[in-house]
């Protein structure tokens, strides 16, 4: 009888130990502040073999305005003008300014970007001329209609601001254009 007593007693230690080895394991990766899920992560970024799969990023305006995570590659292609509810949420202007010892400035390579804010909540970078960034008023819900990242219309209750691409083509500079 002492044998099988002997071989319950066993199981019972043995499961004892698995269930102890099972939380603390769960107690050192459970939380994000532990020092072992820590050292774990940074030995894990520091891994030779995964630097070799990252592609070398430059220098993303966008994020640096916005903060978003995801680089945006330009949207410049042929695609049919799109219509979406949106709302104005930031307003994004580059302007070299210069001037002369005569005092007269002048303004090079002006770049007016505005950012909307989808229903879905998506984020959309659009292109505009500077007679369309001034126009567009904040925090008004409206239909965007655009190409690409291209302004063509954005119609608001209170008014419409519609891109004049004359002035469009001819404020942007060459490099900007697709």
């Amino acid at each position: 009888m002492t044998g099988r007593f002997g071989n319950a007693i066993d199981n019972f230690l043995i499961i004892m130990v698995a269930v102890a080895v099972v939380l603390l394991l769960v107690v050192m990766l459970g939380s994000r502040q532990s020092p072992f899920r820590q050292k774990l992560s940074r030995l894990l970024v520091q891994n030779p073999n995964t630097a070799d799969k990252r592609q070398p990023l430059e220098f993303n305006r966008e994020y640096y305005i916005t903060g978003e995570r995801a680089m945006r590659r330009p949207n410049r292609g042929k695609n049919p003008p799109r219509t979406v509810i949106a709302v104005l949420v930031q307003k994004v202007d580059e302007r070299r300014r210069t001037m002369d010892p005569s005092g007269t400035l002048k303004l090079y390579n002006e770049y007016y970007e505005l950012i909307f804010k989808t229903r879905k909540g998506d984020v959309l970078h659009i292109v505009t001329s500077k007679k369309a960034y001034i126009e567009t008023p904040f925090h008004q819900q409206g239909q965007l209609t655009f190409q690409g990242d291209r302004l063509i219309r954005f119609q608001y209750p209170e008014g419409e601001v519609t891109e004049d691409e004359a002035a469009f083509t001819s404020m942007m500079p060459a490099v900007r254009r697709g």
